[in-house]
């Protein structure tokens, strides 16, 4: 603890100081928080300082409320650079910022190996790691709402924007990954353990060896009302994976790959079973090195299951046998990303679209990715035409 070290029981209230320029020769460059010391921070910056191991800014393993806060600048020689919660911590955090901090092997912004984790509100920005640019869930269960992930780096590793690993829980929900980037895998997330749903979220203009928006390992990923646009890959442009992923009235549109897998590739590893199910989802105008490439399945082996009501407008996921499913048809898809309401940017359906009315219902989620109600026969896709969002 450079800066504050709290080591025994009691709570700490911190309201309004900018903690700045402190240093630790291990962890906790601006404070340390251990042995049951709790930590209840306002409107507070925590800027500048360093530390050789575990956490630049803050490290804790106790209970934690952080509320319209900002990490910026901090530094980890081994750890992570901004914020490091380690086993048995709890955090509460609403509208914190962590902004160009630096780390190791661990995560340029936080390590996050609680219990529980609840993020809601906050830029993770231009920070960098060798491992984990942005965020490192590394245990516990963790919610993360309202946040925007932008140009973060990973520089010799994966996860540019996000890493989930182990046995951790992570739960996304209408936030942003953009410009985020990875030398290995999952420009936006890698996902290599646990579990992890995302709802309502924006994968878009990421890069990475392999899983340019989004790199999937064993774990069960589920990925709903969302969309995955413009990210790029040497192998799976949009999306990458060893295991099992279930995308439901999601777009991808335009990913490339360079080598294989444009939208999605399933590419499996011994001992791996990657599958990748589709139910009510819009693929359109993703490419890799020989063309039009919307699904492929790479040399490790790999399979699609259609759970009907796809739509893909080239002849690439063979998969779509079902009834409603329609290959090789032309989208009518807005090809700009745009903020056609609701918290995250999406890509409109066209008036007379053949995704329009006609997903299969019995998959559709109750709201489209902005937040407005399905209607009818639901459309394919994460937006719904002619459905207004709440608020609009």
């Amino acid at each position: 603890g450079g800066g504050l070290h709290a080591a025994v029981a009691g709570a700490v209230v911190i309201t309004g100081p900018t903690i700045t320029n402190n240093a630790a020769a291990l962890e906790g460059g601006g404070f340390r928080f251990v042995g049951g010391a709790t930590l209840s921070m306002t409107q507070s910056t925590v800027a500048d300082n360093t530390a050789a191991t575990a956490a630049g800014g803050l490290f804790s393993n106790g209970a934690i409320s952080i509320t319209e806060s900002a990490f910026e600048r901090n530094t980890a020689t081994a750890g992570a650079g901004g914020l490091w919660l380690g086993v048995g911590s709890v955090v509460t955090a609403q509208s914190v910022d962590f902004v160009d901090n630096a780390g190791g092997a661990h995560s340029g912004a936080v390590v996050l190996a609680g219990v529980t984790h609840d993020f809601d509100g906050g830029r993770v920005e231009g920070n960098q790691a060798n491992f984990a640019g942005g965020f490192n869930v590394a245990d516990g269960a963790t919610t993360i709402e309202n946040m925007v992930f932008t140009s973060n780096e990973s520089f010799t590793s994966s996860a540019g924007g996000l890493a989930s690993q182990f046995a951790a829980t992570l739960v996304v929900r209408d936030s942003e990954f953009t410009a985020n980037t990875s030398a290995v895998a999952g420009g936006g997330l890698w996902i290599a353990g646990g579990a992890a749903t995302r709802g309502r979220v924006v994968v878009t203009g990421n890069n990475a060896g392999r899983g340019g928006g989004v790199n999937a390992g064993a774990g069960p990923v589920t990925i709903e009302n969302s969309t995955i646009s413009g990210n790029a890959g040497d192998f799976g442009g949009g999306l990458a994976t060893i295991g099992p992923v279930l995308l439901t009235n999601t777009t991808l549109y335009g990913n490339a790959a360079t080598t294989d897998g444009g939208g999605l590739l399933a590419d499996g590893t011994a001992g791996s079973t990657p599958d990748i199910t589709l139910q009510n989802t819009l693929i359109v105008s993703n490419t890799d090195a020989a063309g039009a490439d919307n699904c492929a399945v790479g040399a490790g082996g790999g399979s699609f299951t259609s759970e009907d009501g796809n739509l893909s407008d080239d002849a690439t996921c063979t998969a779509l046998t079902q009834p409603a499913d329609q290959s090789n048809t032309a989208a009518g898809l807005d090809t700009a990303l745009a903020d056609n309401g609701g918290p995250t940017l999406t890509h409109a359906l066209q008036s007379g679209s053949a995704a329009i009315d006609a997903a299969v219902g019995t998959n559709c989620p109750a709201a489209d990715q902005r937040g407005a109600p399905r209607v009818g026969t639901c459309d394919i896709g994460a937006v719904e035409f002619g459905s207004t969002p709440p608020g609009s």
